[in-house]
């Protein structure tokens, strides 16, 4: 029987049992509401596979490290092949590829890093089978459910156990799947729950299961990409030892502007045990002040998080900006705290170098970069910010040594701000 075509994706998270399945909407990718710390169901005796390697890392107060982090870490593990060899129509769950099974992986551990948590996840084998069956059920059903009944298309228990421990996504799969997880949107994710499983601290081992979409003859979707993300252990896995006080997404540092929560547009601050319940925030972006709505408090998603909506314009008009954000009357080990970041806005592809230049000899100056492009044209500006006007400063002379490059300014002063934008 012919599908009616959908025009976006859609995703779920872990909730309560009593939700028992999601109808279809048309919201972009579609995320259920996650599943809570409390989930009921059986999975295997969990584990830490040995030989996981070394943990990913980055100094988000580093724009040369967040730079260098985005280009070999994030954009590296965009774009890889599915591999798919499983069956739909027969359900057929098959598998991925290594590589992709691996890139989604490094997507996982890339925003874990960005958030100042340990990067160092891994995929228990199991977990991934198991999950492989989800995403088919979800694919198959055209809904996502945590409890899918034992009615449902390619229905297996072992399906089941996944879909109840497992964030969830329509239309997206692998790396752009976990994108989504992150960005959390949907009417019914104001709790960032599936953001809250992807940065829960004491997580060490984790899954994935993904089929891509496929196309019916007339060039309609015959069924839809869907991942199952398995985020939810049994046990619990114990707290970690020097765990970080909280996490903010975005965090505190440079961020890319292609990994904020642009969907959804939610911010969050999560703090273990902590009461949000009175805590405010206040927000200033490029020096202006930034109203923000809070989202309704719900706890029972990994850490206690607190989630607001900053009324921000868009993407472009934040690159280069500085967003300062204080939240206050967090109630957090037996007493009233409050804290405060900054957020710096950037384009990885053409980066706003904030440094002050000490030129070498006149107007020369050494500048260190990743190694990437062949040529570079430099801009500068007076000051930073929304609307910032940046002019062509010099040109960039060949590669010295070790990826730092020499300028010549001219007749000015060298100016604060520069921006490289490669060729």
């Amino acid at each position: 029987m012919k599908r009616i075509p959908h025009r976006t994706a859609v995703s779920i998270g872990l909730a309560g049992a009593a939700l028992g399945f999601a109808v279809r909407v048309f919201s972009a990718p579609w995320l259920d509401e996650p599943l809570r710390a409390d989930s009921s169901g059986t999975s295997p005796t969990h584990f830490r596979p040995c030989g996981g390697g070394l943990a990913l890392t980055v100094d988000t107060r580093d724009l040369a490290d967040v730079v260098g982090f985005f280009q070999s870490v994030y954009q590296f593990s965009a774009g890889v092949e599915m591999g798919w060899n499983g069956d739909t129509a027969n359900c057929v769950p098959g598998a991925t590829t290594p590589a992709y099974l691996d890139a989604t992986l490094l997507r996982v551990n890339y925003f874990r890093a960005m958030a100042g948590l340990p990067g160092d996840i891994t995929f228990n084998a199991t977990y991934n089978q198991k999950c492989q069956m989800a995403a088919l059920m979800m694919s198959a059903q055209d809904m996502l459910s945590h409890y899918p009944a034992f009615t449902w298309t390619c229905y297996t228990a072992d399906g089941a156990d996944a879909a109840g421990h497992s964030n969830l996504m329509l239309g997206s799969a692998g790396p752009d799947a976990v994108d989504g997880y992150m960005d959390d949107a949907g009417g019914a994710n104001y709790a960032v729950g599936h953001r809250r499983w992807v940065l829960y601290p004491n997580q060490v081992e984790m899954g994935a299961g993904s089929v891509p979409g496929i196309l019916d003859t007339d060039g309609s979707i015959l069924y839809e990409a869907a991942n199952a993300l398995w985020v939810v252990s049994d046990p619990p896995p114990p707290p970690r030892t020097n765990a970080l006080e909280y996490i903010a997404w975005p965090p505190a540092g440079y961020v890319p502007y292609q990994v904020l929560p642009l969907a959804s547009g939610r911010w969050s601050l999560s703090w273990a045990a902590a009461d949000f319940s009175g805590a405010g925030v206040a927000m200033m972006c490029g020096g202006t002040n930034v109203s923000v709505v809070l989202e309704i408090v719900q706890d029972g998603y990994a850490d206690n998080t607190l989630v607001w909506r900053p009324q921000l314009p868009a993407a472009a008009e934040l690159i280069g900006a500085t967003c300062q954000v204080v939240v206050t009357n967090i109630v957090a080990e037996g007493s009233v705290r409050a804290v405060s970041y900054a957020v710096t806005i950037i384009d990885p592809q053409s980066v706003a170098i904030l440094l002050t230049v000490k030129p070498l000899s006149g107007h020369d100056f050494e500048l260190s970069w990743p190694a990437g492009s062949s040529s570079f044209s430099l801009y500068e500006a007076d000051i930073l910010g929304s609307g910032t006007n940046w002019t062509p400063a010099v040109e960039v002379a060949p590669v010295l040594t070790n990826g730092v490059y020499r300028a010549v300014v001219g007749a000015e002063e060298p100016r604060r701000f520069y921006r490289l934008e490669g060729h």
